[in-house]
């Protein structure tokens, strides 16, 4: 594609060799060439920008909009384009009920619950169980999550499947531990540590295991501490 300098020269080109003369810069005629080489460019580049319209992991903003659309569906309140995105890569799949893909998109951008976990078969063939975290353990805010999780799977997974959904039990977890360093302030890597601690612990999902190993090694190695030793669970 033509560039705005090459199409202003292009045109000056033609013109100085069909007069046989010289147009001078800055004239009427030489920025009236100008102004038409700009008209160009911008024709040029509307031209190239709707060559590959099928070229959609470039697709932003409401361009991404109008491309799901086609698709038949829209951006859910909230939802970033990278997730948008990947629902349109598979909408084909999405579409179908009761596979991976379509049931973990249908489980992005939740409002109520931080994480939803789906795992089928958990009683045989046609059964699975939910387990939905909700962002607050608040009688009206499990529920909420609960519905939420209901509303997302029920055009995702088949009328006859049963699910069966739960709020996994809030369990306290208590550390003790011992920390040395010896150059820096201990009040902020105490702060740090329990903020660490606690994504760590909250993103663990269901049935998976706390891990000391990974917990020394991450925050040992993120917040440079001398050294970090676990005392007690």
């Amino acid at each position: 594609m033509k560039n705005l300098n090459e199409i202003y020269q292009s045109i000056k080109t033609f013109f100085e060799s069909k007069i046989k003369n010289t147009v001078e810069q800055g004239s009427v005629l030489d920025l009236f060439m100008l102004s038409v080489s700009n008209e160009m460019n911008d024709a040029y580049e509307y031209i190239e920008s709707n060559k590959t319209p099928h070229i959609y992991t470039s697709l932003n903003g409401q361009n991404l909009d109008d491309m799901v659309k086609f698709c038949g569906f829209t951006r859910r309140e909230g939802e970033s384009d990278q997730n948008l995105l990947y629902r349109l890569i598979n909408w084909s799949l999405i579409n179908e009920k009761s596979n991976t893909i379509a049931i973990d998109a249908a489980l992005l951008d939740l409002k109520n619950a931080s994480n939803v976990t789906y795992v089928p078969m958990v009683y045989g063939t046609g059964t699975a169980i939910c387990y939905v975290i909700p962002t607050e353990y608040t009688v009206d805010k499990i529920e909420a999550a609960l519905e939420e999780a209901k509303d997302r799977l029920k055009n995702v997974t088949s009328p006859s499947l049963y699910i069966e959904y739960v709020t996994p039990e809030l369990k306290a977890v208590t550390l003790s531990i011992s920390i040395s360093n010896s150059d820096s302030n201990l009040a902020d890597i105490k702060r740090n540590l329990e903020i660490k601690l606690a994504e760590y612990i909250n993103a663990i999902p269901p049935k998976e295991s706390l891990d000391i190993g990974k917990i020394l090694q991450d925050i040992k190695s993120k917040m440079l501490l001398d050294t970090i030793q676990w005392i007690e669970v």
